[in-house]
């Protein structure tokens, strides 16, 4: 192996391949990055990536590489973008300003938006502009690579750093926290459907590292359905919209009943009339049905699509599984069959499968679902989900983990509750352990005004006695009182009360304060106050006070409220 020498701060630093590894910013042990085989960039040993290198020579190969059927609703492959044949988006020039913006070290933004909007051909696009004027892009890539014979980093250029699916990417921050303890310049793109950027919780973390912006890609613009349209006249691609005026066009693009501003309906219904694009997707159905394998294709593929139609992918062997084949018989029924269709299987080279894109999934399931060609989605989940827990049995760890929590929240968003209720019931029965799944679903009860039902959740997640639980009880104890039942409300409070005590000791500002900024003892007063308890309103009224003197400043709110409480009963007639 031929390691690096000097210092990222020198004018510029020439990388050497040798049989396993490329060094840069030091010795291979204690490298910011190192290119492994296959161009595996690690760093320190905290997380593993891999990246494709835009290398002048990359780029040169697919100035003459074929292209993708990009206007028949394939996503842009690299020629394309080398071609310019993909659509020109008016948001890429506010990221392209922030790219440009050097006054800052470091710099984090993201692209967010709904699925076939076009976010990844936007983060090609960038990548793409950025190496051509001399930045070192690495993207973010999944499949095989070859590793390249020698690259040149310029001091005075950050490194760019690519992620599509950037919610997928958990040591995100490790990345940029390890580039940043360097010294080393740097910029990362990402991209991520909303819901998945929010339930990643990544945004914290790489805020805290340097400038991070958010960029959200909206639906179709008037202008940008002109530049399209004229790309598409272009091209010859025009199809279904050919010979009609340019308003009818533009309508076409914009119109809630037709494509409604979505790029990729957009695209697909351009390209065959929006009647018959579902058509066409009943006409493939069909087709495979009456393979001698049909059922069982139609089958694989939802399974697949039921998952993927929310930008979730799955493993090749937990696909196996759910479908009870072996891993290897992938290829040959499923996958290979489906090839070149519509409606085909994708895989990359970390073994995750999708589908042809989430937008299609969507409309295909729906369409299996109305001709009963496959099973419900319902059904679909539980299987999948009991192939789940035996997976996790044996990895427990497995990222696949994720879909527990991950698809039930998707139904919720969407107000299907009861839905969304049976998955988490799925969910927990698959992987017992996975407090994330509890969680997500006892929240939902709660916001759904069932804190009865979300504290049963809670209680069965972390046992009767654990403060997780006791938060649950005094919520419960609220809701009660304010409804008038008392006797309820004092039972939710007193059991709250004993099992933080219990966890916390008896003097613990925990025992007196609840998620509500009131106290347990307190919020007991009350309501022995309310049943007419007068002397066991002015002990709990007394003892939180104690508490609270104990451990917060004299002016502070808790202590003004339970001193008020002291007053009213001081005026009071004694029982």
């Amino acid at each position: 192996m031929t390691e690096t020498t000097g210092k990222l701060a020198q004018p510029s630093l020439t990388l050497v391949s040798g049989a396993e590894a490329v060094a840069v910013g030091g010795s291979v042990n204690d490298t910011i990055i190192i290119t492994g085989d296959h161009n595996t960039i690690s760093l320190t040993r905290r997380g593993v990536f891999a990246f494709q290198m835009l290398s002048d020579d990359f780029r040169r190969r697919q100035t003459n590489a074929p292209g993708a059927p990009f206007y028949d609703g394939a996503s842009p492959n690299w020629a394309n973008i080398a071609r310019d044949d993909d659509a020109p988006r008016t948001l890429f020039d506010d990221v392209w300003k922030f790219t440009r913006d050097q006054s800052l070290p470091y710099q984090l933004a993201v692209i967010l938006g709904a699925a076939g909007e076009g976010k990844t051909t936007l983060l090609r696009r960038l990548a793409w502009q950025l190496a051509e004027q001399g930045a070192p892009v690495f993207v973010r890539h999944a499949e095989h690579l070859v590793p390249s014979t020698k690259i040149t980093l310029e001091a005075e250029k950050p490194l760019v750093f690519i992620f599509d699916d950037a919610d997928q990417e958990e040591q995100l921050p490790a990345l940029a926290r390890e580039l940043t303890d360097a010294g080393i310049r740097f910029t990362i793109l990402m991209a991520s459907r909303l819901h998945e950027w929010q339930n990643a919780s990544l945004e914290g973390s790489l805020k805290r590292l340097g400038a991070f912006r958010k960029f959200a890609l909206q639906r179709l613009q008037r202008d940008e359905v002109e530049a399209l349209l004229n790309r598409l006249e272009r091209a010859g691609k025009l199809d279904a919209l050919q010979g009609l005026p340019r308003p009818h066009q533009v309508a076409h693009f914009l119109d809630r009943l037709k494509a409604d501003g979505q790029l990729l309906p957009a695209l697909l219904t351009a390209r065959y009339g929006v009647e018959q694009f579902e058509a066409i997707l009943e006409s493939v159905f069909e087709k495979v049905r009456r393979r001698p394998d049909g059922e069982f294709l139609l089958r694989g593929y939802a399974a697949l699509a039921s998952v993927h139609r929310y930008g979730l992918w799955l493993k090749r062997s937990l696909l196996a599984r759910a479908l009870e084949i072996e891993p290897s018989a992938l290829s040959v029924r499923l996958i290979g069959p489906l090839t070149g269709e519509l409606i085909e299987v994708q895989e990359s080279g970390d073994e995750r499968l999708a589908t042809r894109h989430p937008v299609i999934a969507e409309h295909a399931m729906h369409l299996l679902e109305s001709r009963r060609w496959a099973p419900e989605a319902m059904y679909l989940y539980e299987k999948l989900f009991a192939a789940l827990g035996e997976h996790l049995r044996r990895f427990p760890q497995d990222s696949q983990k994720k879909l527990l929590t991950l698809l039930p929240l998707r139904f919720q968003r969407q107000g299907q509750f009861e839905r969304a209720r049976q998955l988490f019931e799925q969910g927990t029965r698959a992987d017992p352990t996975n407090a994330p799944t509890y969680q997500a679903w006892a929240l939902m009860e709660q916001k759904s005004g069932n804190l009865e039902r979300a504290l049963k959740v809670d209680a069965a997640a972390f046992g009767p006695d654990h403060p997780k639980v006791a938060i649950r009880v005094n919520n419960l104890g609220l809701v009660l009182r304010a409804l008038g039942d008392l006797a309820g409300a004092r039972a939710a409070f007193e059991r709250a009360l004993k099992v933080d005590e219990a966890a916390f000791g008896p003097d613990h500002p925990k025992v007196a304060t609840d998620v509500n900024n009131l106290t347990d003892v307190n919020n007991l007063g009350g309501v022995l106050q309310a049943l007419g308890d007068l002397a066991g309103a002015r002990a709990a009224f007394e003892r939180a006070l104690h508490i609270f003197k104990k451990f917060l400043p004299p002016d502070h709110p808790h202590i003004k409220i339970v001193e008020r409480n002291l007053a009213g009963l001081a005026r009071l007639p004694k029982s």
